[in-house]
Order: structure tokens, then sequence, then C-alpha cells
């Protein structure tokens, strides 16, 4: 039996911004998904992940990496799913590397990105790429919207809590609800996207000086946005006030909004695994993670 992970992924800055071209920054955390996989004499998929997307999915990769073999595989989940933590390239991603290890295939990186990439596809038709980026490689990537990604060394850890808020949105009707706020208000969104640009540049600044002080305060300024253009709920804005109540430097949205997950920044491992523990005493299932290092 042959295991191996794919990172989940977070946005420390972007969200639905980035959809008008503005660049956004997306990390990879310290958890994800386990992939388990084994040689048998039918593909075989254990468990709820037993879809007709992800045995597509899994014709994707063996194609691409050019396997004629059947597989049997299981899969432990360390984040939840359809929450905008990226689970399905952690899938893909955790795959892609035990079907090469499992027939001794040699594989890069950019090999393992661009074979998983093949099977996002077919859970999410024209994916961006940097869910699939993130799990990879993990660490602080830098995306624009058709430019692609730029890998970011910060050189410090960076301890999070994220939490999930109960509530899982439709990413298409948000996206389209954020467009019609635009169309109503050309002038007014304007000038958000602009004090977003402003924002993103200060947070990359603070991001390679380490100010984590200074990226907690532009996140908890983020998540102000994306409540003004109406993708923040009740759940949402509860757990960000209780993270900050609770000393976090920071809470936001994480991904495209409508109940899903935040995220909250703190100083160090230990103030992590305490909120975490004072969020899921107040009914969010919340779990520490780290970025970078």
């Amino acid at each position: 039996m042959i295991k191996e992970r794919g990172s989940g992924k977070v946005i420390l800055f972007g969200e639905h911004f980035v959809v008008y071209g503005v660049p956004g920054i997306a990390a990879g955390i310290d958890r994800g998904v386990e992939v388990s996989v084994k040689e048998s004499s039918e593909d075989k998929i254990v468990g709820e992940w037993n879809t007709e997307g992800t045995r597509k999915a899994v014709d994707a990769i063996k194609k691409k990496m050019g396997i004629e073999g059947h597989i049997e595989i299981g899969v432990k989940e360390e984040i939840p799913t359809k929450a905008g933590l990226g689970a399905s390239a952690a899938f893909s991603v955790g795959l892609t590397k035990a079907v090469a290890k499992l027939f001794n295939k040699k594989i890069e990186e950019e090999e393992v990105f661009s074979t998983s990439l093949e099977a996002e596809k077919i859970y999410h038709g024209n994916p961006s790429g940097i869910d699939n980026a993130a799990a990879t490689y993990g660490g602080l990537i830098k995306f624009i919207k058709g430019k692609g990604i730029e890998r970011l060394d910060i050189g410090k850890e960076l301890n999070i809590v994220v939490s999930f808020t109960g509530k899982k949105g439709s990413t298409k009707e948000l996206v389209e609800g954020v467009k019609k706020v635009k169309e109503r208000n050309e002038g007014v969104f304007e000038k958000l996207l602009s004090s977003y640009v402003e924002l993103y540049k200060e947070g990359e600044n603070a991001l390679k000086q380490g100010n984590i002080e200074k990226i907690g305060e532009l996140m908890n300024i983020n998540h102000g946005l994306l409540s003004a253009i109406g993708v923040s709920t009740k759940e949402n804005e509860e757990v960000a006030h209780i993270a900050r109540e609770e000393g976090a430097l920071g809470s936001k949205i994480t991904g495209a909004g409508g109940g899903g997950c935040n995220i909250a920044l703190v100083r160090d491992e230990s103030e992590a695994g305490e909120l975490a523990h004072k969020l899921e005493r107040r009914g969010f299932r919340s779990f520490p993670a780290r970025i970078g290092g």
C-alpha cells in the first residue's frame, strides 16, 4: 500500500476581486487529503469518493501518466470537502504522486502539477490551477487570472486556524452575485477594487517582511471588502468576530464565501490550538494549520 498526500488551500488575499484581473495570494497548508493505492484486478475507489466524477478523474490521471494497470484507492480527508479548501485538487495531487510511486515512475513537481490538473478539469471544467499549485508546491502563491502563478518565499511560518461555518455556498452563484453588484454600482465597485489593489500591495510587502500584525490587520480589511460585496453570511461574521474577540490578529473568509470556511491568523502554534478549541466549543468545526516556514 502506497500513501501520498496533497495539501489543502486557503486564500490570504483576493477571492472575488481576482476575477477582475488583480492579483491574489493563496497558500498550501499542512493538512489536506491522503490517498492510498495498491494494485488490483480492477479500478476501485473505497468510500464516499467513489463517484462518477472521481472515476473519470482517476482515468484522466492514468491516461496522462500512461498507466494501464488497475488500482484500488483509499482516501483519508484532513479537511472538509466542498468548503473552499481545495479538497479535490489535494486528492488529485495525492493520487498522482501515489500512482507514480506504485508504478515506479519518476515524477517532478511540475509534472505532478500538470497531471493532477487533468483530473481537476474533470471536477471543475476550466480551473485556474491555483488549487493544484497550492496542493503540489505548498507555501505561498501569487496568482493573476490568465497570467499564471508565482511562488512567494517568505521564510517564515504562519500559524492559522481554519473554521468551517457549517454552510456550503455555490461558487458559481456567488461570483454571479458579485457581478450583479458591480453592474448596479460600477463607480463604487471600481473604488472597492482600487482599495483592494492597495491592500494587496501592502499585504505582499508585509508577508515578505514577516510583519504578522500587519498581515492580520489587512486580512480584517479584506474581509470587510468581501462583506461589502455581499458574499459574507451571518456565520462568516460570527466566526470572524469570535476569532478576533479571542485574540486572533485577523480573520476573514477564505474562498467564495456564502458560508464555507474562515481563516484566522495567530502568533504561534500554541495560540492556534487554543483558538481552534474555543471555536469548536462555539459550534464551528476548526483546526490549526501552518503555512510555509
